[in-house]
């Protein structure tokens, strides 16, 4: 795997907690998502007009509940091994922790391809 880059940071905002007082599913997934495009923006892979970015596979992992005012950074990075070479898609590794505390609220592995938005035609990084 590559070293893991600072990707993402924010805080957790009142609109973000759920009704049991922390934060909603929903808002660790979108900032996995924004530094999943930034990611792929520092490599290189832009999206041509009519493509879209896709994510075909996403394994996730909460593991500590955050709640409002927390900070929470996404740090990221690409799997490279044996078994992604020649697959199709970009794997990569998030990480969203909790600057306060250093804590990993949330991991994830994502495999993401760009598609054509008529979904009829993938395109893979070679």
């Amino acid at each position: 795997m590559t070293e893991l880059m600072r990707l993402h940071e924010s805080q957790v905002t009142a609109e973000q907690i759920d009704t049991l007082g922390h934060m909603n599913v929903r808002y660790y997934v979108e900032r996995m998502t924004l530094a999943n495009e930034k990611l792929l923006s520092k490599l290189g892979i832009e999206l041509a007009e009519g493509q879209i970015l896709r994510r075909t596979d996403t394994y996730t992992r909460f593991l500590r509940e955050q709640f409002e005012g927390a900070t929470l950074v996404t740090l990221g990075g690409l799997i490279i091994n044996q078994e992604a070479i020649g697959t199709a898609g970009i794997h990569a590794y998030f990480e969203i922790r909790n600057a306060g505390t250093d804590d990993i609220a949330a991991c994830f592995i994502v495999t993401s391809n760009v598609v054509n938005e008529d979904r009829s035609e993938e395109h893979t990084s070679e």
